[in-house]
């Protein structure tokens, strides 16, 4: 593909000191989101609008959206969030619908909204039994690991509905990787969650509403457990005791027809936690976001990111889980990207060291 100045980059059509300064020019002039400038006295925080990436992963070409924090520093190791649309979504629909850009800006993280196969992912249903979506998510953490201030001890995920039950199954097959979860509106798959036996206690933040037609809060024979068998089992793999606290959360939004019960559990193994943010009379929704009436009542007293955000503030995975820090510039494998800016450039080579 050409760039936008015209320019042919495929490397066997110029020797490889001018793909290099061909790359690097285009590059400057395109990938802005991922160019850090030092923050200094007279100048304000650089801001970095969302943008989208793509690398090859299992033979197919995988992307995602990225954001950026305000003032994002390579210096300075940032938590990650991995943020997982519903069947039919894509990443950048969930990112709209989410508003998870403005808690990464005040919260301080860096998120990433990929996209499944066909906009739905292999959370353990037999239809996408030839996907490897946990593997295409461990790649993703090595991706931005290896081009980003990304703290691996503080790597998370979530997802909404189909996107949730894909949380759940990193919880169990990714959790050497994963500090924490969460999911909105999604459950987990029966086989799945049969065979589910993480090595270590993973902290579980689960938000669903009790009039959910989709994905019903007392689960679905032969497909999925309920919430309540489900965090029961989280609590007992977690090492959990009593008191299980409960708090009634205020009614702020009396027009969205739902409140907020909020349950949790924080006397577990390595200072774990199980905690359920129970929407009375919420629907196939994500708290916080623009109200959707055919799926249910949309609850406005809680943000869905924001809490989530606030629960993976207070878990990291263990030292020892970290056995080796990302790879420095010369040891990176090439990555098959295709980035869109004002144009669009493909290429492949390495993130180059100078926009990290």
């Amino acid at each position: 593909m050409a760039s936008e100045q015209g320019q042919d980059l495929h490397p066997s059509m110029v020797d490889l000191t001018q793909f290099r300064s061909i790359l690097a020019s285009t590059l400057a002039a395109v990938v802005t989101t991922l160019t850090v400038t030092p923050a200094t006295a007279s100048g304000p925080p650089k801001r970095f609008p969302p943008r989208s990436f793509c690398f090859e992963f299992d033979g197919r070409d995988r992307c995602f959206v990225l954001k950026l924090p305000t003032g994002y520093r390579s210096s300075t190791p940032l938590p990650l969030v991995i943020s997982m649309h519903g069947l039919g979504g894509t990443g950048e629909e969930h990112r709209v619908t989410t508003g998870f850009d403005q808690v990464a800006d005040e919260q301080n993280f860096i998120v990433a909204f990929p996209d499944g196969v066909n906009n739905r992912w292999a959370s353990g249903d037999s239809e996408s039994e030839n996907v490897d979506d946990v593997g295409f998510i461990s790649a993703l953490i090595d991706v931005l690991a290896a081009n980003l201030s990304v703290d691996l001890r503080r790597v998370y995920t979530t997802g909404f509905s189909n996107g949730g039950f894909m949380s759940y199954r990193l919880a169990c097959e990714l959790e050497n990787r994963i500090a924490a979860i969460g999911s909105v509106a999604g459950l987990i798959d029966n086989e799945v969650f049969e065979s589910c036996a993480p090595s270590r206690p993973v902290p579980v933040i689960h938000i669903h509403g009790t009039r959910d037609r989709i994905v019903p809060y007392t689960g679905a024979l032969n497909f999925f457990p309920g919430v309540n068998e489900l965090l029961i089992f989280w609590g007992q793999q977690n090492g959990c005791v009593p008191p299980v606290n409960r708090e009634d959360l205020p009614d702020r939004v009396t027009a969205d027809n739902s409140t907020v019960t909020r349950l949790w559990v924080e006397t577990c193994r390595d200072n774990t936690a199980v905690e359920l943010l129970r929407i009375n009379n919420g629907g196939h929704t994500w708290p916080g976001s623009t109200p959707f009436p055919l799926v249910g009542p949309t609850n406005q007293d809680i943000d869905a990111s924001e809490e989530q955000a606030k629960f993976f503030r207070r878990h990291q995975l263990p030292a020892e889980l970290i056995q080796a820090s990302p790879p420095g510039p010369g040891d990176r494998p090439p990555v098959s990207l295709e980035i869109f800016g004002e144009g669009e450039l493909e290429y492949e080579a390495e993130f180059p060291a100078s926009l990290l």
